[in-house]
């Protein structure tokens, strides 16, 4: 006949009662499951392949375009007219540049205006206008330029495949604090028309805007990228799941050492 068993003791031949090792096989395993899947999940986290730049890019809202002129970063700028398809029209391409990237106030600025007829027809009777930089005093300007509310203006006739240059000198004064960067832009105009047919610029940067960028550089390279905030909580929280894990199997263990402990003394 089996021997009895009752509450995890069981009976031997002579009558004495010895305790049965308490085993929990299922809970075991499942804790080395979990505390394997935490570990794995620290190293997958710790290996992510995502960049800092994608995480920008991803968190970056986009930007709108813009059907206005704009004011080109470079020291010079062009723009170009297209022609109409099949039909014998002008195609005015215009640019402006001074040959430099920076300015600063005592500076001697030289701007080129340079305007030309690419189609198979003649241009009307243009107007180009070169709004000049704030505290930028003018000293001379080629071709009959006139001057008149912040602008160099020249009228000018293309015919097709022709074109012309204009030269403006001037000093950069005290500029602004706020202002970052020098721009004059230049436009060409038909004689009657208010909306300019085509723009261009050219656009240096001043000492303020040069400090402006460095201490934008520096505050980025000093803060942690999105990318990085996310791997370090999900490591952080990989790794407390992984000690209270650890810590269940440890205790675990005690509790099953100090059962056998007891079972071995009552024998």
């Amino acid at each position: 006949m089996p021997p009895a068993i009752t509450a995890g003791k069981e009976h031997d031949d002579r009558g004495l009662k010895t305790m049965r090792p308490i085993c929990i096989p299922g809970r075991l395993r499942w804790h080395k499951v979990l505390a394997g899947a935490g570990f794995v999940t620290t190293l997958l986290v710790a290996a992510s392949p995502f960049s800092p730049q994608a995480a920008a890019a991803v968190l970056s809202p986009p930007v709108a375009a813009s059907a206005k002129p704009t004011v080109a970063p470079s020291a010079s700028a062009r723009a170009t007219t297209p022609a109409a398809a099949g039909q014998n029209a002008p195609a005015l391409s215009i640019g402006v540049s001074d040959g430099m990237n920076t300015a600063k106030p005592g500076d001697l600025l030289s701007y080129t205006v340079n305007i030309r007829n690419l189609g198979s027809a003649n241009a009307p009777p243009l107007e180009v206008a070169l709004t000049l930089p704030p505290a930028f005093t003018l000293l001379s300007a080629s071709g009959g330029g006139a001057k008149a509310a912040g602008q160099v203006k020249w009228q000018v006739s293309l015919p097709a495949g022709h074109s012309g240059a204009f030269r403006v000198v001037g000093r950069v004064g005290d500029t602004p604090r706020q202002l970052l960067r020098l721009d004059a832009v230049a436009c060409a105009t038909a004689a009657k028309g208010a909306k300019p047919i085509v723009c261009a610029a050219a656009s240096n940067e001043l000492p303020a805007g040069a400090a402006a960028a460095a201490a934008t550089h520096g505050r980025l390279a000093a803060s942690p990228s999105a990318n990085h905030v996310v791997r370090y909580v999900l490591v952080t929280a990989a790794a407390v799941v992984l000690l209270l894990l650890l810590a269940g199997v440890a205790l675990m263990a005690r509790r099953r050492l100090t059962t056998t402990k007891h079972a071995r003394s009552s024998q």
